[in-house]
């Protein structure tokens, strides 16, 4: 068998430091002026359970919501009239 190694494969790794932002985004900005976090590892956080928060709600809200078949409307009435006189 052919023993083939490869030298350069660290050459074309991503380095942890060129991923790093150099600014926070906006929105952690706006979480630490309002005053709910002190730095940014706080304000990641926040806007997590923000996030989870408001996935939770909508999971919970959508089986709630109204159908137009909950309102005892057919087919036919749910559908748009279109105008066909014209305007």
């Amino acid at each position: 068998m052919v023993d083939v190694q490869f030298q350069d494969e660290q050459k074309y790794a991503p380095q942890y430091n060129s991923l790093k932002r150099s600014q926070p985004s906006f929105l952690v900005k706006f979480v630490m002026k309002i005053g709910i976090a002190r730095n940014v590892q706080q304000a990641n956080i926040v806007l997590l359970v923000i996030a989870v928060v408001a996935i939770i709600i909508g999971f919970v809200m959508y089986p709630s919501a109204p159908s137009a078949t909950d309102q005892g409307l057919s087919p036919e009435d749910q559908a748009i009239p279109l105008n066909e006189g014209g305007i």
